[in-house]
């Protein structure tokens, strides 16, 4: 299995390296959000807050304890057919009933679509309430049309764009205008936060924002990924002073195409 992703552009070893490290970091996404895991498998653990990655036809083993006050649900894994394991597609009342609170549920099924996916609670409000994360499935060089495309595949060049709004989603339904009171956009969980208008203070809070290296003169391949939310309104995307190169969208490779910017909805992108 091993074998599978050796080889690629990775800065620091191969993939053979980084799949034999064991997946066991979907934690800290699941337990903000009152969740525990258990993982097992061959895979690289956590690079960005709430990205996992794996190689291409990993078995991944996940406990889920449902520690949520009174509310049901499941992880529904985008992207992966499930064809071995359909069961285990995540959606509560079509594949499984809801995980109750406070009880365990194990999901276990292989990695058999490479690309950039996500996985997410699928029930109600729960995937704006922070249920999410992005699922990387790493392919070896053979496997990729488009390996000669980039120079470098960092673990750590995964963007997770998402709404932030105060309190929580079921919350904010009672509101007289409910998804109307988003304050922000995360990248990879950091942002920051503009006073909203009639406060006393006008002000912008300097905390820390994203940060991604690179080295001029090299190709670099970004994973990106728009969990959406409250509003669920699209996005528009740029880098300044330069231009993007997509190269696969929800998962799947496609016809490269060099864009000045990407215009989003909840979903998937590749570019470099």
């Amino acid at each position: 299995m091993a074998g599978l992703c050796e080889g690629g552009n990775e800065p620091s070893g191969s993939l053979k390296a980084i799949c034999k490290r064991g997946l066991r970091n979907v934690r800290a996404a699941m337990q903000r959000a009152g969740l525990a895991d258990d993982l097992q498998g061959e895979a690289h653990t956590r690079s960005v807050p709430d990205s996992e990655q794996v190689c291409e036809n990993d078995i991944l083993l996940v406990d889920v304890v449902n520690r949520v006050p009174g509310q049901g649900f499941g992880i529904h894994w985008r992207g992966q057919p499930q064809k071995e394991t359909p069961v285990m597609d995540g959606v509560p009342m079509v594949t499984q009933c809801p995980i109750p609170s406070s009880t365990t549920f194990q999901y276990k099924f292989r990695a058999s679509r490479g690309g950039t996916h996500m996985w997410h609670a699928h029930t109600g409000v729960q995937l704006t309430d922070g249920i999410f994360g992005a699922l990387i499935v790493r392919q070896s060089p053979r496997r990729d049309p488009h390996f000669r495309l980039y120079d470098v595949d960092d673990p750590s060049h995964v963007i997770v764009i998402n709404e932030w709004s105060h309190g929580f989603a079921i919350q904010r339904l009672l509101e007289p205008n409910p998804g109307t009171s988003t304050a922000t956009l995360l990248v990879s969980g950091r942002s920051r936060l503009k006073q909203p208008e009639g406060s006393q203070k006008q002000t912008v809070v300097e905390t820390p924002l994203s940060t991604f290296r690179v080295t001029a003169g090299k190709r670099y391949r970004f994973r990106l990924a728009y969990a959406g939310g409250g509003r669920g309104c699209p996005i528009t995307v740029t880098i300044a002073k330069h231009l993007l190169l997509v190269i696969s969208l929800d998962g799947h490779p496609i016809t490269p195409r060099e864009v000045t910017s990407l215009v989003m909805a909840a979903g998937r992108y590749i570019f470099h």
